[in-house]
């Protein structure tokens, strides 16, 4: 039987960002108040800075700390109706992610985006019930054999894991999309998405025998 020793994470969490690098002004009626409130929420400095604080704060308090990114990065403001995805990778490689869910949005182009946006990214970017291992040959823009990308692998029939060290413990991040991604988005043909709550059960199945595994879908 496999023993392991409980472990405590701290894990800071970003979704569905959509380009909006800068601050959004909101404005807000405060009962008490005749005149409305007006503020600036969000950001990606202010990103930043939270998990920054954050890391810190939780530095005697857990085994470790993980910031991921579970998806939808893509579309939003004009920044990526400009750069597309290199502005996602440019200020994303600065909040330093541990590792990112690919989203819908993210296959609204098809899989050249993708494929671009791999090229540019210092974090892996997790996909795993996504299976590209026969993805055509001599595409311009192929996402097949990418090293930052963790796919579905045919041969175990279950996904790519990162594996993250907190002592002597070993974590296994994966993350899985909707299924019928061709329903909402725009994937290559030849890269179909499979089943993804068989994805889930069968990565469990042949990751608990030596990690434990961390659940990120999206």
């Amino acid at each position: 039987m496999l023993r392991t020793k409980p472990i405590k994470l701290a894990i800071a969490h970003v979704n569905d960002t959509h380009s909006h690098f800068e601050p959004t002004p909101i404005s807000l009626a405060i009962p008490c108040l005749e005149d409305r409130v007006y503020a600036n929420v969000g950001g990606f400095a202010r990103v930043s800075s939270v998990v920054k604080k954050f890391r810190e704060e939780t530095k005697a308090s857990s085994d470790g700390f993980l910031f991921l990114h579970a998806g939808d990065c893509f579309q939003g403001t004009l920044y990526y109706s400009l750069f597309k995805g290199e502005a996602n990778a440019v200020l994303l490689n600065q909040l330093a992610p541990d590792a990112m869910a690919l989203g819908n949005h993210e296959l609204d182009l098809g899989n050249a985006a993708v494929s671009k946006f791999l090229d540019q990214i210092e974090f892996p970017l997790l996909a795993g019930n996504w299976d590209v291992s026969q993805e055509c040959e001599g595409k311009a823009h192929p996402v097949k054999g990418k090293v930052n990308l963790l796919p579905y692998n045919p041969e175990n029939q279950a996904a790519d894991v990162l594996i993250k060290d907190f002592g002597d413990q070993k974590v296994a991040i994966f993350s899985v999309a909707l299924d019928k991604m061709a329903d909402i988005a725009m994937p290559d043909a030849d890269t179909p998405f499979i089943n993804a709550k068989q994805t889930i059960i069968d990565t469990i199945a042949t990751s608990t025998k030596r990690i434990r595994p961390l659940i990120s879908s999206c």
